[in-house]
């Protein structure tokens, strides 16, 4: 009798171990992806925006701080809290310059770490008055970055 208990009880643990960490693993398994899109205003402005959903939590800052690097000269870099006060991420105002990109361009970008994912934003144009502009009506589409201290 002792035998069929134990034997049961290991059995149990295994299947509930197992359960954990296939639950874990499909939680964890998030797809990368990404959308952008880019117009010209009627004045003749170019606008684009970026939203990338990436499977790692760490993977937006990494592609961040790779901007960063790559920009010709940034500003603002500020770190980024939800409505709650938690830190999520970062945000920083970019100049970029050709051949990068066709012709000068500034663009604001800002990233949210959760525990299993984290997503990058971007908003640029030639302007930095319009990227700024759209920076504020895509943030209250995206609801990211809310507030910076």
């Amino acid at each position: 009798m002792r035998r069929i208990f134990l034997g049961l009880v290991i059995a149990l643990l295994t299947f509930g171990i197992g359960a954990l960490f296939v639950g874990q693993k499909r939680h964890k398994n998030i797809a990368s992806y990404g959308s952008s899109f880019q117009w010209t205003s009627s004045d003749g402005g170019r606008m684009a925006h970026n939203h990338d959903l990436l499977s790692s939590p760490l993977e937006a800052t990494e592609n961040f701080n790779a901007a960063l690097q790559r920009a010709a000269d940034f500003m603002e870099f500020t770190p980024c809290f939800d409505t709650s006060g938690r830190r999520i991420g970062e945000r920083a105002v970019m100049l970029l310059l050709p051949p990068q990109v066709p012709e000068a361009t500034w663009r604001i970008m800002w990233t949210q770490q959760q525990d299993n994912f984290s997503e990058l934003f971007w908003v640029e144009s030639p302007s930095l008055a319009d990227t700024r502009a759209f920076e504020t009506i895509e943030r209250q589409g995206w609801k990211k970055c809310v507030s910076t201290k």
